[in-house]
């Protein structure tokens, strides 16, 4: 289950490493290159809060590979986008079907006995970093030797690898409890507003948005010649001060300052 869970939070990080190379092929300025990174993270949030909390009510090895199977068919169909505005609303779709770790860490949970609880989390959780970091290094080495679309077409290859592992280990018991689908939705704002943790992290990211353009940038800047970054900042007339607040200032009160 840890390497099904790596795989599906790896697919936040697919377009990122190709959306410059996607962006030439396909007639796109630099400048919005970055539209199909965005869009898979959405959708990623998207699916979180509305196929999670449906594994509450499904059998987790069915609903795991059908999404699987979704998220692969979703990357195969950007693989042959003729079009960056198809190929942005695939990453969409994709990142919406993709959050089968969750899925699984829920489950997983659920099923272990008390005294292996924590060790099972910690490694779920761990096979996220692995997946998120590990796929991204790759991808990105194999997009300049082979192309934006091969890659697609093996990220896809290797999520549908994954759905005969579902159908082995993935638990294919329902989860106990009568509570319908609305009713789990509508408990979310009350577990968040009772949560002093999760409104601490709420309060973080809102404080941290402002550094989004300055993030999005340095990425859309990685990889770039430099006569390119010249241009891709003058296009977006970026500047060292936002709305006041240097964005390196809000990551550093937020605690996530990058290394130097």
């Amino acid at each position: 289950m840890a390497v099904i869970a790596a795989v599906g939070v790896s697919i936040i990080y697919v377009p990122q490493p190709i959306q410059t190379l996607a962006a030439h092929e396909l007639g796109v300025p630099l400048a919005q290159s970055s539209s199909a990174t965005v869009a898979v993270q959405a959708g990623y949030a998207v699916g979180v809060v509305f196929l999670v909390s449906l594994g509450d009510r499904l059998i987790p090895r069915r609903q795991v590979s059908i999404q699987l199977a979704v998220t692969a068919a979703a990357i195969l169909v950007a693989a042959l986008a003729g079009s960056f505005a198809l190929l942005t609303v695939m990453m969409f779709a994709a990142g919406v079907a993709a959050t089968v770790g969750q899925i699984l860490v829920s489950a997983a949970l659920r099923l272990a006995p008390p005294e292996v609880r924590a060790r099972t989390a910690a490694v779920l959780v761990g096979s996220f970093l692995i997946g998120l970091f590990g796929v991204r290094t790759l991808l990105g080495t194999f997009a300049e030797a082979l192309g934006w679309r091969t890659v697609l077409v093996g990220a896809a290859v290797l999520v549908l690898a994954c759905i005969p592992l579902t159908l082995r280990f993935a638990p294919g018991s329902k989860p106990p409890g009568s509570a319908s689908y609305l009713a789990i939705l509508g408990s979310i704002p009350r577990i968040v507003a009772g949560s002093r943790t999760l409104r601490l992290l709420t309060r973080r990211a809102r404080r941290a948005r402002w550094a989004l353009p300055r993030v999005v940038r340095d990425e859309q800047l990685a990889g770039l010649q430099p006569g390119q970054r010249a241009g891709l900042r003058r296009s977006r007339r970026i500047r060292p001060r936002q709305h006041g607040v240097h964005s390196d200032d809000v990551l550093r009160e937020c605690g996530l300052d990058r290394a130097r």
